[in-house]
């Protein structure tokens, strides 16, 4: 019985570890405080659906004009360990922002990554970091 026990249980393990469990970064909507190279602007994000977002940046400390931004969000994998990542383009200037929303423990509220214009981006790559409001 022990042996017919030992494997019933090996077999749910071997099977948990094949499953991937996808796990999402909730709703991003919402205003947000976001520094892009020591820029800083205001983000403002309507998600709509699990995936998409539309909305704006707004400069705060330096000149320039709102910007309407559009994106999209791609599901983590808890199991493989892969945190879930956004993808958004500031249309005006094209820029192209990549990053990824931080879901470790209760934090929901952060967002990091690179951005680059789409002519050349590794030429013109920069960081940037989000934290909502």
């Amino acid at each position: 019985m022990r042996r017919v026990y030992f494997f019933l249980v090996l077999a749910v393990f071997i099977n948990l570890g094949r499953a991937s469990v996808s796990f999402s970064a909730d709703d991003l909507s919402g205003k947000w405080s976001m520094n892009a190279n020591g820029y800083k602007f205001a983000l403002t994000i309507q998600q709509s659906g699990s995936t998409f977002f539309k909305g704006t940046m707004e400069p705060i400390d330096h000149e320039g004009s709102v910007s309407r931004i559009e994106g999209q969000i791609l599901p983590g994998d808890e199991v493989r360990g892969l945190t879930p990542r956004v993808l958004f383009r500031r249309m005006e200037t094209n820029q192209e922002f990549q990053g990824f929303v931080f879901v470790g423990g209760e934090d929901r509220k952060h967002m990091a990554g690179t951005f680059g214009y789409l002519e050349d981006p590794k030429d013109h790559e920069a960081g940037w970091f989000a934290e909502r409001e």
